[in-house]
């Protein structure tokens, strides 16, 4: 009830509605270990809401209000940087970005100041020199280090205390330049541009049903404007899921292939972390860079074990193929599906998408067909305006025809009335039924 309140009186129902449905997953955070495999942190719709209310009592608690500017001053992606921006829509407060690529620590003073900061935002691995010249320059600013692990503890902002009447002029983000040119710019970003941003994403890109699913994956910085519009965006959709990796690494390609597929396989991609799934088939052809010789291997173990078991004999064999005929059945089982997944339609075209001429094909092919349905739809908007006249034709047509009829039945009462005058003294002739009856 609080909630829906709130929704009538301020933007936030944009993302509040989201966040109805506390079990549903939402946010999968893939951190890098130190070997370049992942490890998974996994918060649903109901977790990440209330870590975003108690990073809002924690600003709140700083001296942070409405309208004033927080630094994400952060040393990669993380899920606190994610936290604190719906945090931002509780307490209207304004996140602006730091380059963590780029940024001196000058640059980051620079931001501070230009935004008139009221908090700055850190992590663990935040340069110290760059948070240590923030605290120098800017004594009255709140140093606050946003990893999860730190909110656990802070009493949660209650929902009648968020700030309410905010308006889609308002500003949601300040996102720097790059400052290749001088000094970063900073670029306001109103709720009404991310709200627009949302429904010319659902418009080319598909899901515009809201219950079609939605799987994004951030792995470029969340200073980029294009990373920081597909996290508001999954945070404003119901249903959403978000998969955000701390940076780039290679096994990024192995979340991007098992989110296209729904993310159906459990295990952690590149392994460190999470648990079970059998390996996917992008996870398969990583291992195995040369597909037609893995296809060639198990047509002859297939081979091998079709003749295995015709003749089960295991003399002259070692330990290990020394197997009877259930075992036998089952490995050749095993072997025939595998191959039967690595032959499918389905894999080839997974393989067929990192080809550029395949891809230059399929863009040919959707043009022919989207030029097909232009002339499809000139050719019955042609056949509506003829089907148009037509009805307009007979419309015209039926008084005229009506009025023949009637002429007709009118000549051919008076001429059975003369006849029966003339030939047969006033009585009535039926002169149609006379001559179907002759």
């Amino acid at each position: 009830e609080e909630r829906t309140r709130l929704a009538m009186k301020s933007t936030l129902s944009d993302y509040s509605t989201a966040f109805h449905d506390v079990a549903e997953p939402f946010l999968t955070y893939h951190a890098v270990n130190a070997d370049k495999s992942l490890s998974r942190t996994e918060l649903s719709r109901g977790d990440f809401w209330l870590a975003a209310r108690r990073a809002a009592a924690r600003l709140r608690a700083a001296g942070v209000g409405e309208g004033d500017a927080v630094l994400h001053f952060f040393s990669s992606n993380t899920v606190g940087d994610v936290v604190y921006r719906l945090a931002a829509v509780m307490v209207r407060c304004v996140p602006a970005t730091v380059n963590w690529q780029a940024d001196t620590p000058e640059r980051v003073l620079h931001k501070a100041r230009v935004t008139t900061a009221r908090a700055v935002l850190v992590d663990a691995e935040t340069p110290a020199d760059g948070a240590a010249q923030l605290r120098q320059a800017l004594p009255g600013l709140a140093v606050l280090d946003a990893s999860l692990a730190l909110l656990a503890e802070v009493e949660p902002l209650a929902e009648s205390l968020f700030a309410a009447g905010g308006v889609p002029s308002d500003t949601r983000m300040v996102i720097f330049t790059s400052g290749t040119t001088g000094a970063p710019k900073g670029v306001k970003l109103l709720y009404s541009a991310y709200a627009c941003s949302r429904s010319t994403f659902e418009a080319f890109l598909g899901p515009s049903e809201p219950a079609a699913p939605l799987v994004c994956v951030v792995v470029n910085p969340l200073h980029h404007t294009n990373s920081t519009a597909i996290c508001d965006w999954a945070m404003r959709r119901p249903g959403a899921r978000l998969h955000l990796l701390q940076r780039y690494t290679t096994p990024y390609w192995t979340v991007l292939a098992r989110a296209s597929a729904g993310f159906a396989a459990d295990g952690d991609a590149g392994g460190g972390g999470g648990g079970g799934g059998e390996p996917t088939l992008f996870e398969t052809f990583e291992a195995e860079a040369l597909r037609d010789e893995l296809l060639d291997d198990l047509h002859e173990l297939d081979g091998f074990l079709s003749q295995r078991a015709e003749a089960p004999s295991s003399e002259g064999l070692p330990p290990a193929l020394q197997l009877d005929g259930a075992e036998i059945e089952a490995r050749r089982d095993c072997v025939r599906r595998a191959r039967a997944e690595l032959e499918g339609e389905h894999t080839r075209h997974l393989l067929l998408l990192g080809e550029p001429k395949y891809l230059e094909r399929q863009e040919a092919s959707l043009r022919q067909q989207l030029d097909s349905a232009r002339k499809m739809g000139a050719l019955a908007g042609s056949l509506a305006t003829r089907q148009a006249e037509l009805r307009l034709e007979l419309s015209e047509a039926r008084p005229r025809y009506a009025a023949a009829v009637a002429k007709v039945k009118k000549l051919q009462a008076d001429f059975e009335a003369t006849l029966s005058e003339l030939h047969f003294g006033g009585k009535r002739v039926n002169l149609m039924g006379a001559i179907n009856a002759l």
